[in-house]
């Protein structure tokens, strides 16, 4: 039973993955630059890694976490589903650009949050910031959308 739900997850994942990078824009959202500061909106470089690499959940992973979407995943299925509403919208004459996926990602991969699940369990980190996160990943990139009509936000009804 346990090899069939991973095969399972394992076709799904894939296949998503596939249908992804078939239907994903042309504009890499890694390439595409915060007009304010020139930084990219996205920077995978602040993504959570899949595996702990520092204190002493270093290498760790819980059996769960075999079970659930990584945050790369998570990223790509909502990008997907960002460049899929991006599509029906052009076809209804509206040109709209929504924000993209992963621009603010989360201190751990997946929901499990083995680094802090039970606690800080990074000492150095804990020496340099104390309970907080560190500043990096409190930041927040703001992305900017002009101001939608009605019928963009799907407060009137479509001609």
């Amino acid at each position: 039973m346990k090899h069939v739900k991973r095969t399972a997850t394992a076709v799904a994942l894939a296949t998503s993955a596939l249908l992804v990078s078939a239907c994903s824009s042309s504009t890499s959202p890694h390439t595409t630059q915060n007009a304010a500061d020139g930084r990219p909106i996205v920077n995978k470089e602040n993504w959570p890694k899949k595996i702990p690499t520092s204190g002493m959940t270093k290498g760790l992973t819980l059996p769960l976490e075999a079970y659930m979407a990584s945050y790369e995943d998570q990223v790509a299925v909502e990008q997907a589903a960002s460049d899929l509403q991006q599509s029906c919208m052009k076809d209804y004459g509206i040109d709209l650009t929504l924000p993209l996926a992963g621009a603010n990602p989360p201190p751990s991969d997946n929901d499990a949050n083995i680094e802090r699940r039970y606690g800080i369990s990074d000492r150095a980190e804990a020496e340099k910031y104390g309970y907080e996160l560190p500043p990096a990943l409190q930041e927040h990139t703001t992305q900017t959308m002009r101001d939608l009509s009605g019928v963009e936000a799907g407060l009137d009804q479509v001609p």
